[in-house]
């Protein structure tokens, strides 16, 4: 078991960033390498500010905290660009005698200013629900690792009370603590969570209402958005997966009855994730339609066929 462990080691050991490329060393000596291109915050960022980076997530995540990127190395290996780079390398033209320098080359002369932007729209909201995943489930690994040490010294405490009600009394308020301070990120995140879902269904229904992918700058629109959903869809599935595991053993923590404010912290994160299940269910939800709706337009098209 520990030589597997060891063989499979996907933590961040070091990170390089040049002009060309992101670098990242993993503990087990793997190097992954891939165009700066594919992160558009780290593209644009300066010399110093990519060179501010933070390891999170228990060692699997980077954070560059003054251009507000994270990235995972399951992201990484995965081969995972950020959704939509063009919407911020390049900003739309205000007329259409621009249209040489516009978002994207996929779109030209005939197409409506209208149906690009409810396009590029929708995929600069899965860039802001993307990192409110990830972000998501960096705090979910985080505090389940605490709550599970919280849990297992209470026990040791429990079986064991003679002399130790101090320490008891200190750690009831630190879990609390923690608790609290997981539903407080988990709340601020909930409103922009909600809102990028809400511009992501009006912006991506819009599009896959006013185009009929029969043009072969439509069809490689549609295409684009099944990308962005399927990228969406790869963050959901870790995400649900962490808030099961989480839930499981925070509501074991709190019906512990243990304290007034160990009770109270549980139940006000017990809200917190609540309101992760339900933006989760609505964001698979919607995507699942989207991309029912995808498959339809390219079945028009012998492209699609």
């Amino acid at each position: 078991m520990g030589i597997l462990a060891l063989a499979a080691d996907e933590r961040v050991s070091d990170v390089q960033v040049t002009d060309d490329l992101l670098t990242v060393y993993l503990m087990d000596g793997r190097i992954i390498s891939v165009p700066i291109a594919w992160y558009p915050r780290l593209s644009n960022a300066t010399t110093a500010q990519r060179n501010k980076w933070n390891i999170g997530g228990g060692g699997y995540g980077i954070h560059w905290d003054e251009i507000d990127e994270d990235l995972s190395t399951e992201g990484l290996l995965r081969g995972a660009p950020a959704p939509n780079p063009s919407k911020i390398l390049y900003s739309r033209p205000p007329n259409r005698a621009n249209e040489q320098t516009s978002l994207d080359d996929s779109f030209h002369e005939g197409d409506d200013p209208g149906i690009i932007d409810h396009l590029l729209e929708g995929e600069e909201a899965a860039i802001e629900l993307n990192d409110i995943l990830f972000k998501l489930k960096m705090d979910i690994e985080t505090l389940g690792k605490k709550v599970a040490g919280h849990s297992a010294r209470l026990d040791r405490l429990n079986k064991h009370p003679s002399g130790k009600a101090r320490d008891f009394g200190k750690l009831l308020l630190l879990a609390a603590s923690d608790m609290n301070t997981f539903a407080k990120n988990v709340e601020e995140k909930l409103s922009p969570f909600q809102q990028s879902i809400d511009v992501l269904t009006i912006s991506y229904s819009g599009y896959l209402d006013l185009i009929n992918a029969e043009s072969e700058e439509e069809i490689q629109g549609v295409r684009r958005l099944d990308v962005s959903i399927a990228q969406l869809l790869d963050q959901v599935t870790p995400v649900k997966q962490s808030v099961e595991t989480f839930k499981a053993s925070t509501v074991a923590l709190g019906t512990l009855n243990l304290s007034r404010e160990l009770r109270k912290a549980a139940s006000r994160q017990s809200k917190a994730i609540q309101g992760i299940v339900s933006n989760l269910s609505e964001v698979e939800s919607f995507a699942l339609t989207i991309k029912f709706r995808i498959d339809e337009k390219l079945r028009r098209t012998p492209r699609g066929e």
